[in-house]
């Protein structure tokens, strides 16, 4: 009934239209917005932006503030704010029956903050970054030196390590590192000058050579405007730092969820802002782990090409700010 009656009512008013008399559809503008609608209501995300909209048709672009943003402030503020309509009696005696009720029983207000100019030190290539590729197939198969029975124990390191992913890592760690044998927890650090020449079939065992053939790294100086930085802070130096959960060796997948594709901090940073319970990230180039661990990031081992960041806001964490991301397209407004 809402979609015709809607269509009816913009199609009348098309032939209306005049330089000073405009229309703006409120309802397919709000319906651009699925994830901010309840019931067939509109959170308060949605209605602020509704008028962010109007207000950017009325306005000249050149009163805007330079160097500004806008955030949004409030415990109710998005749709994912509330699962319950149990939790809202935290926030108001009156909640009615219906979330879309709930959710608009607290302000949600918005603020223009400045944004910051950060100067930043990048590298433009890298010698950290390598990859490990299987000697032999790698699965069931023992390193070895020159030939199958070259086992000599100056070759490599032990370690104990719960998993392979913690062998490699401590590989990438070690210059001199040329590869792994891993086998139930043991790890075996190869650093033979020639490297993994030769292994032989063992069950249980892996052999992983390490190839380290990246250019060698290049420093600049960039100055950047990030926005969203101000609120991430680096965790034991956040460059070439992995995070870890209570210690360097709690990695567990619990401990974050990863959002492949991403190519900037920036982008991975935009990531945790949309994420209800995020405490801090993890990238590096293609991926990011947004970490949700509920005790935060408390740790952090040396890995190069990585970034660990924890995330912070001014206020408490349940009424933190978010950049709010408006939809890249909309068919409501008609100048």
């Amino acid at each position: 009934m809402f979609s015709r009656f809607n269509a009816l009512l913009t199609e009348a008013l098309q032939t209306r239209k005049t330089p000073t008399l405009r229309y703006v559809d409120i309802y397919t503008l709000g319906a651009s917005m699925p994830e901010e609608t309840v019931q067939g209501h509109g959170t308060q995300i949605l209605q602020l932006w509704t008028w962010q909209a109007l207000l950017g048709g009325f306005c000249p672009s050149s009163i805007a503030r330079p160097e500004s943003q806008v955030q949004f402030d409030g415990p109710l503020c998005w749709k994912t704010s509330v699962t319950d309509l149990a939790e809202c009696k935290t926030y108001s005696t009156y909640t009615g029956s219906s979330f879309w009720q709930c959710l608009n029983s607290q302000p949600c207000s918005l603020t223009v903050v400045s944004t910051q100019t950060l100067a930043t030190t990048s590298t433009v290539t890298t010698t950290t970054m390598a990859r490990f590729e299987p000697v032999d197939g790698g699965v069931g198969r023992a390193c070895r030196g020159s030939s199958s029975s070259d086992n000599s124990a100056q070759y490599f390191d032990v370690v104990s390590v719960p998993t392979l992913d913690e062998c490699k890592e401590l590989c990438t760690m070690k210059q001199e590192c040329v590869g792994v044998e891993y086998s139930g927890g043991r790890c075996e650090l190869w650093t033979r000058p020639e490297g993994i020449e030769a292994s032989i079939p063992l069950d249980g065992f892996t052999c992983l050579r390490l190839v380290r053939n990246l250019p060698s790294s290049t420093i600049l100086s960039v100055t950047t405007t990030n926005t969203i930085s101000p609120y991430f802070f680096p965790v034991d130096g956040g460059i070439d730092r992995a995070c870890r959960g209570a210690s360097s060796s709690d990695n567990l997948p619990s401990n974050y969820y990863v959002v492949g594709g991403i190519y900037e901090l920036a982008d991975c940073q935009e990531a945790c802002l949309q994420a209800q319970l995020c405490v801090g990230i993890e990238f590096s180039a293609g991926r990011c782990e947004v970490w949700t661990r509920p005790n935060g990031i408390q740790a952090s081992i040396a890995l190069g090409g990585f970034t660990c960041m924890r995330y912070s806001m001014e206020n408490d964490a349940a009424q933190k700010r978010r950049l709010f991301l408006a939809p890249r397209e909309h068919s409501g407004y008609y100048a």
